[in-house]
C-alpha cells in the first residue's frame, strides 16, 4: 500500500483509478487520452480501508509537498483519526501527512490528485471537518499549482467543473475500483509528463 507501506494480501489491496473507467471520455479535459485510463500513473495501490474512504464525501486526499517533491496522505474527517486502516494495524492518525511510498518513475498524475484534493478540502471546510488559515492556504497553493500546469486555460476551468460535478454527484467510489485484483501497474502504455 502506497500510504501504509504495509504488505497486504492481494484481496485486501486495491489499485484504485484516479480517473475512473466510467470517465474515460473525459480524459481530454485533463490533457490525457482515453487510453491513459489504464496507465500506471492513473492509479495508486491502496489498502482496502483507504480506498473505502476515497468515496464521496471525500474523507481523505493526497497533497503535493513542493518543498520535498513528494505526495502526502491527508485525513480530512476527524472521525477517521482513531479508526484502524483495514487490513493493517495502523490507525488513520498515524498516517496523516505521511509521505506516500511510490515506486520511482511512477508518480501519479499531479493534475488528477490536485483537483481531487481541491474539491475534498473545499468539502471538508464546508462540513466543518477542517478549519483555519493553513487549509485556506493549501487551497490557494493547489489553485496556483493547477494554474502552472494548465496556464489558466479553458482546460483548467473545464477540469474543475468536471471534477466538481463528477465527485459531488457520484454514487460510487472516486477510484472506481470494484475488483481488488485489478491493477493499473501492468499497463503497457506510459505517457511522459513533466507535471
Amino acid at each position: 500500500c502506497a500510504v501504509t507501506g504495509w504488505k497486504t494480501p492481494k484481496m485486501q489491496c486495491c489499485a484504485g483509478h484516479l480517473l475512473p473507467h466510467a470517465s474515460a471520455h473525459d480524459a481530454l479535459v485533463f490533457g490525457l487520452s482515453p487510453d491513459d485510463i489504464n496507465n500506471e500513473r492513473n492509479g495508486l495501490l491502496l489498502a482496502q480501508g483507504i480506498e473505502n474512504v476515497m468515496h464521496p464525501p471525500l474523507r481523505v486526499c493526497f497533497l503535493f509537498d513542493v518543498l520535498h517533491n513528494n505526495w502526502e496522505f491527508a485525513v480530512l474527517d476527524p472521525e477517521l483519526m482513531q479508526q484502524a486502516v483495514q487490513p493493517t494495524p495502523k490507525r488513520f492518525c498515524e498516517l496523516h501527512r505521511k509521505s506516500l511510498e511510490i515506486p520511482q518513475g511512477i508518480s501519479p498524475w499531479k493534475r488528477l490528485l490536485w483537483v481531487h484534493a481541491e474539491h475534498a478540502i473545499n468539502g471538508a471546510l464546508k462540513k466543518g471537518w477542517i478549519q483555519g488559515q493553513a487549509w485556506e492556504d493549501e487551497l490557494k497553493k493547489l489553485a496556483s499549482l493547477l494554474d502552472q500546469v494548465n496556464g489558466k486555460s479553458d482546460s483548467d476551468m473545464a477540469m474543475r467543473i468536471w471534477i466538481a460535478n463528477s465527485i459531488s454527484t457520484a454514487e460510487g467510489p472516486v477510484c472506481n475500483c470494484h475488483d481488488p485484483l485489478h491493477t493499473v501497474a501492468g499497463a503497457a502504455a506510459t505517457k511522459k509528463e513533466t507535471n
